[in-house]
């Protein structure tokens, strides 16, 4: 294991090095030319908020006020043909395009996953047709770079949609409304599709229905008293069909802010229709904490089960080494939790059936501290005696052994120890 492990765990938490800054620099691509519809006449002027970093996070800002829409490309070094067009949360209120945008997108590159941050335009500022605005947007983005994929070294048929909360229902809005006609066409990349090939949402908000959506997005988006027709047009599990993308969701089941019946609601409709789609549901981690606030948290997992995900899809050629899964690691659905904890010999571990398994105890400098060898194991919860691991550790890592399958989970500590 030795170094190369904790490397990993560092490469899973690494600050974006910024290609762009959404600031009208060469390297945003405004994909409008120019104010998107609707937004011409407006006299509003783009702001751009620092805010106060949490976590591991080195940068985190706020994007409000805009009129022309943006896309920052995060091309990989080695492209694998797939990319992912980023849509970072923020209530419809503003675009928080570090940790759900800019951090994600450079997550996507160690990978070979080329990525493009969108800075879309918000409903609150009276854009004409306003609650279309995030659709038209996303729209355009798919679009721009379906008809560009070429010379970014990708496949216009491995091109998939993310969102993060408010991002979450606009990728899900594009994801069942693609052909939609919200918009007049500009040029000839409106005559390309804008359908995504493949859907990840993290902690979405997808309906807009009374007792499931998040009632500050949808205020945001369509005002205080929205029809019974326009609560159905934007609720995105009501508007799947069999040829709705492939989907992954993601969420902690400690979130208090956008209730888990979003992520259920759409996955009930996908299956009713025949379409793939997975949900994780994590011990905790409340909401909005992207991959450099989710440190520390069950949540901060989502990274590996989208990796394998995405493998198993063929979007990536490799089993996403930087979460310290091994090349040969098919994955094993195990979760531990509470996470963070204050004694390891406290904690729960949920674990399938196999016929034998290893759990081992290291810290971060791949140390092996201690280790269980289980033999038969029956699917349920387990506790053991693992011991922390001295005073000044912050986090262990434990790994899942049964057969050739292996998976690791980081654990932070809060406490003392017994």
């Amino acid at each position: 294991m030795g170094t190369g492990f904790i490397l990993s765990w560092l490469l899973l938490v690494a600050t974006p090095s910024l290609t762009g800054q959404f600031s009208g620099t060469e390297e945003e691509i405004l994909i409008w030319n120019g104010p998107g519809p609707g937004s011409d006449t407006l006299t509003i002027q783009q702001t751009i908020t620092e805010r106060a970093l949490v976590g591991d996070c080195t940068i985190d800002r706020a994007v409000e006020h805009v009129t022309e829409t943006g896309i920052v490309p995060f091309i990989a070094e080695n492209p694998n043909g797939t990319a992912v067009v980023i849509c970072p949360g923020g209530a419809y209120l503003r675009v928080v395009v570090d940790k759900e945008g800019t951090d994600i997108a450079e997550w996507f590159n160690s990978f070979g996953v080329s990525a493009f941050v969108v800075k879309y335009r918000l409903p609150v500022d009276d854009h004409i047709d306003s609650y279309n605005v995030p659709l038209q947007d996303a729209q355009r983005a798919m679009r721009y770079v379906r008809g560009h994929a070429e010379g970014w070294g990708i496949d216009p048929d491995r091109i998939g949609i993310m969102g993060a909360s408010a991002g979450g229902h606009m990728a899900a809005t594009l994801a069942t409304r693609y052909d939609d006609e919200v918009y007049t066409p500009i040029d000839s990349l409106d005559s390309l599709s804008a359908k995504p090939d493949f859907m990840i949402l993290l902690y979405p908000v997808v309906s807009m229905e009374d007792g499931i959506t998040h009632a500050v997005t949808r205020n945001n988006l369509l005002g205080s008293e929205p029809s019974e027709e326009m609560i159905r047009e934007f609720s995105a599990e009501q508007n799947v069909d069999s040829a709705s993308p492939v989907t992954f969701m993601a969420r902690a089941l400690d979130d208090t802010s956008v209730p888990g019946s979003n992520c259920t609601a759409l996955r009930d409709s996908l299956k009713a229709v025949g379409v793939d789609n997975v949900l994780y549901q994590y011990a905790n981690g409340g909401h909005g904490r992207g991959i450099c606030q989710a440190v520390g948290y069950d949540f901060a997992n989502w990274v590996n089960d989208c990796g394998r995900w995405m493998y198993d899809l063929g979007l990536t050629d490799s089993l996403f080494i930087a979460t310290g899964l091994e090349a040969y690691a098919t994955g094993i659905p195990f979760s531990v939790y509470p996470n963070p904890a204050v004694s390891l010999d406290m904690m729960t571990f949920c674990l399938p059936d196999a016929a034998g398994m290893t759990i081992g105890l290291y810290d971060l400098t791949g140390r092996k501290l201690e280790e269980k060898k289980l033999g038969n194991v029956v699917a349920g919860e387990y506790s053991f005696d693992f011991k922390v691991p001295g005073p000044g550790a912050e986090y262990v890592i434990f790994e899942i052994k049964s057969g050739p399958e292996r998976v690791s989970r980081m654990v932070r500590i809060t406490g003392s120890g017994r």
